[in-house]
Order: C-alpha cells, then structure tokens, then sequence
C-alpha cells in the first residue's frame, strides 16, 4: 500500500492528464449544481471527482452493470460536500470502501422492537444507506438507487438527493459513531454546533408533531444524525432559503463545509 507522500504523488500525476471529453456532458446533466459554480469551482470539482472515482470502489447490484455516467455523476455530488478542500489533501471518506449501486429503489431488512420488547422483523424499499467501517478499518459501504441519484441530482432546488445525504452520514462517522456531529476543530466548534443544532432539531420536531411546513425534511426528525443528512440536503439545493429561515444553522453548515452554495468563491 503507498503512504501518504505516495499517494499525494500519485494523485498530483493522475490530475496532469485532460479530463476526459464525456465528464463535463455527464455533470452537466446529473448534477445541477455544475452548472451554478464557478470557472475555479468547477474545476476543483472534476479534480475531486477524478480522484475520487480512481480510489473507490464501485460494484453493480443484482447483476447491474456500473458504468462510466455512474461513477463521474455519483462522485461529483459526494465531493460537493469535500469542494473546498485541497484535492491532493483530501481523505475522501476514509471509512467507505465501495459504493453500491442498484438500479432502482431496493428491499432491505429492517428490525424494530416494540415497548413490550417484541421484536418485529420486515422489509422497506429505500433510496440509500450508509454502512460504516468498524474502527478505524476501511470497510464501510454506502448503497445508493440509481434512478434516484439522477433524480436528485437533475433537481438541485428541491431539497432532495440521496447521494447527499448519505455521504453527510459518512462524514459524520468518520471519526466514531454517527449521531449528527462530524469532526470539527475544537471544543469550542463542537459547544456552537450543540446548541444550534439541538435547538434547530427541537424545532423540527414540534413541526412534524403538529404537522407545520417545514424547509427542512420533516425525516430530518428522526435522530440527529438523520437531521444532519437533512440538513446538509437543504444546504447544497436551497442555501438562499435556509440562510433565510435558519440564519444559525447556516452559519454552521458553511463553517464546516468551507463554501456557500448560494455563491461566492472557495473558502
């Protein structure tokens, strides 16, 4: 395996070679975000985006067939979340091994366990998951629907994309366990972030108790980490909205991610 100065060679000569004439059609059309950023955003992008497909792993389920549009457009919405950091730096979701792709919504198990301790087995169709790796192992997975990575991705204002989502879910355990707090500087970060998000969560959830409008998706409700997902969901397609509704939780979101989707340059 090559170390970190190894890697930092490779990646720097993979990225000397031109892109390839069908990412830019591909992003294009899957990714509405391409289009809103910057000559240098959009740049940074495709590095992101080459690195990334070089270094993961991807595998078709249920005898599908990967293909080229699959990984460039899967890739390009998970580094929107990485755009502001320094491709040749950057750990690209260090505890997911591979990504997964079904055609179309899948069944998966799903087990709850009632108040009189009754366990309840069944199955439930989903979009996506995120599996992450034990420890510090590298063998985490994450799981995605096809059909709805291009559907989220042609519609970048409706709050919506699953390849978002999950990805905020593996940065939010990359470094212990998942519960809606991604690693951040310092104490200090993390007593901010607290407050912001558990009052924000709160609010969300008296929203969906009473059956309110929400910006945010009402999902989101479940725990904190599903609010993050959300969250970051509502911060990439609809940055204007949310730094007009939840001021707070915005300056939060762009603190962490490094960038505002609703405009302005890197950093």
């Amino acid at each position: 395996m090559l170390g970190w100065p190894g890697k930092k060679t490779r990646r720097r000569k993979l990225l000397r070679r031109p892109v390839e004439a069908e990412w830019t059609p591909f992003l294009l059309r899957n990714v509405a975000q391409f289009a809103q950023l910057y000559t240098e955003q959009r740049s940074r992008l495709l590095d992101h985006a080459r690195l990334f497909v070089a270094e993961k792993r991807f595998e078709a389920a249920l005898g599908y067939q990967i293909t080229q549009e699959m990984r460039v457009t899967i890739a390009a919405q998970a580094c929107l979340l990485l755009l502001a950091e320094d491709p040749i730096r950057t750990r690209y979701f260090p505890r997911i091994r591979s990504i997964i792709v079904y055609p179309n919504t899948y069944s998966a198990p799903v087990k709850s366990t009632g108040p009189a301790g009754v366990v309840t087995e069944g199955r439930n169709w989903r979009a996506g998951e995120a599996w992450h790796g034990v420890g510090s192992g590298v063998d985490g997975y994450i799981v995605l629907s096809w059909a709805d990575v291009r559907r989220g991705g042609a519609n970048a204002h409706d709050g919506r994309n699953v390849v978002l989502h999950e990805f905020a879910h593996a940065l939010d355990g990359e470094f212990g366990s998942v519960e809606g707090a991604p690693m951040l500087k310092d104490k200090a970060e993390y007593r901010a972030w607290a407050q912001v998000f558990q009052r924000e969560f709160d609010v969300l959830r008296a929203a969906a108790a009473h059956g309110e409008p929400t910006l945010l998706n009402k999902y989101g409700a479940q725990s904190p980490a599903e609010f993050f997902a959300v969250a970051t969901e509502a911060y990439f397609e609809q940055p204007r909205q949310m730094k007009q509704m939840h001021p707070e939780l915005f300056g939060q979101l762009k603190r962490y991610y490094g960038w505002d989707p609703g405009g302005g340059g890197l950093g």
